[in-house]
């Protein structure tokens, strides 16, 4: 079984008996050190020769590995790989030298069109490890085929189903099950709030002083109105986290989508207290959490955390600016803390009014511009005929909370110079939640969906 914090590759170098194969120790050796890293675990079986020795090693490492690699060294007939891999779960790359007198390609070839015509989903590379392109196409497989593997075990919590109408919180459960392997259990609210008072007062202390640590201004009242912010709303916020994060524990979950609105956030229909900083929380401690049981935005959150090792944004589309032709995307105050530009103040605000729709709600929201630098926006949806991941990349720029004195000064934010047109991204847009994460997570992505069977749209 399968329980890797990083891709973990099979290696199983082939050949054919009688051919030449004098440099395949040497190139298996190649192989190992190019793919190898601190990203990237290489197990390396011995050389073979024999079609039943080849099922046997893939039978034997296929549940250990999120990737098995077949080196082709000679020439080869087809059944030494197709007999292995004809009902083979795990991906695989059929990976063929190119080299003289080794003769590899038109063995491998012949593999290729086979499993090709089999309607086997697979990756063919010919080249050789001492091919820088070539080991990072393969080391890029790999990193999909790891999420894939992470998702075919995961359970996201969906807590409280969908708010304020949004469709496209929901999905095809079992499509997507099906597609990923994931299980998207339902929990009720009460079951968080009934656990907020068992917590012991020092460690809501503790944590209450650890966010007013982090932040470099607290505004705890809004001029002409009534809403203010107290420690004991900090108090309550932080109860919820502690509650969401033991539900997280007893269940095994890997993320969440969390409602929030208005079982939370409003005093006449719920507890009254919106969870802005209890996700805040979770997010930086590992745990990612979308907003409103956004389920297509919690799966996406988890995608790209076990890509990326990073913490995600999730935010909403929320404007252009039309003199940068930037898009400006920010959600209602849980942004991680961590993702804060270093450059700007984190601020704390009371909850805006408009939250607690339609009672009122108290507690806090982070704000603050995001940092800079290159970045990977995604998102998951559809079902079936239409199912997709939208990505897209460009840069966060910086830029400033606001405009002042209203709502929008007190929320997380970030203004992005994407490399598409803006309105074209919005025309493929799945809603109005998107995730982001640094780093361009391209090549990555568009082999996931290889691997998932589902359309990559950029």
């Amino acid at each position: 079984m399968k329980n890797n914090k990083k891709p973990t590759i099979g290696l199983i170098p082939v050949i054919k008996p009688r051919e030449y194969a004098d440099n395949i120790p040497e190139m298996v050796e190649a192989a190992k050190n190019g793919l190898e890293n601190d990203d990237v675990e290489v197990r390396v079986s011995e050389t073979l020769k024999y079609e039943e020795d080849i099922v046997n090693e893939t039978n034997k490492i296929k549940n250990d590995v999120d990737l098995i690699v077949y080196l082709v060294g000679t020439w080869i007939l087809g059944p030494q790989i197709v007999s292995a891999v004809r009902e083979l779960n795990t991906p695989f790359v059929l990976w063929s030298l190119t080299t003289q007198p080794n003769c590899a390609l038109g063995g491998a070839t012949v593999v290729k069109y086979t499993l090709q015509e089999m309607n086997i989903n697979f990756k063919f590379i010919a080249g050789l490890p001492q091919d820088k392109d070539t080991i990072d196409e393969i080391i890029t497989y790999s990193k999909a085929a790891f999420v894939k593997s992470q998702l075919s075990t995961a359970k996201i919590g969906n807590l409280g189903g969908k708010s304020m109408g949004m469709y496209n919180a929901t999905l095809d459960e079992i499509y997507w099950k099906k597609t990923t392997g994931i299980d998207m259990p339902h929990y009720d609210n009460y079951r968080i709030i009934k656990k907020m008072d068992s917590f012991a007062e020092e460690e809501v202390e503790k944590i209450v002083n650890d966010v007013k640590e982090k932040s470099d201004n607290i505004v705890r009242e809004v001029d002409d109105s009534d809403v203010k912010l107290e420690d004991t709303d900090l108090k309550t916020q932080v109860k919820l986290y502690l509650s969401m994060k033991e539900l997280v524990e007893e269940e095994n979950l890997v993320a969440l989508g969390s409602k929030c609105q208005p079982v939370l956030s409003s005093s006449s229909e719920g507890l009254g207290c919106a969870a802005c900083v209890s996700h805040s929380l979770l997010n930086d401690n590992g745990i990612p959490t979308a907003c409103e049981s956004d389920m297509p935005s919690a799966i996406t959150m988890y995608i790209l955390q076990q890509l990326t090792n990073q913490v995600t944004f999730f935010g909403d589309i929320n404007s252009i600016d039309e003199e940068k032709d930037a898009l400006r995307i920010m959600n209602c105050g849980s942004a991680p803390f961590s993702m804060a530009n270093p450059n700007k103040d984190v601020e704390l605000w009371p909850v805006p009014v408009m939250m607690g729709y339609p009672g009122i709600s108290r507690g806090a929201t982070t704000s603050f511009p995001l940092k800079t630098g290159k970045i990977t926006l995604a998102k998951i949806g559809g079902s079936k005929e239409t199912a997709r991941i939208h990505v897209a990349t460009g840069k966060s720029i910086p830029t400033e909370t606001g405009p002042k004195g209203v709502f929008t000064e007190r929320w997380p934010q970030v203004l992005i110079d994407l490399d598409v047109d803006v309105r074209n991204f919005l025309d493929k847009a799945i809603g109005q939640h998107y995730i982001l994460v640094y780093g361009d997570w391209t090549n990555e992505l568009k082999e996931l969906c290889k691997i998932l069977g589902v359309k990559f749209d950029h």
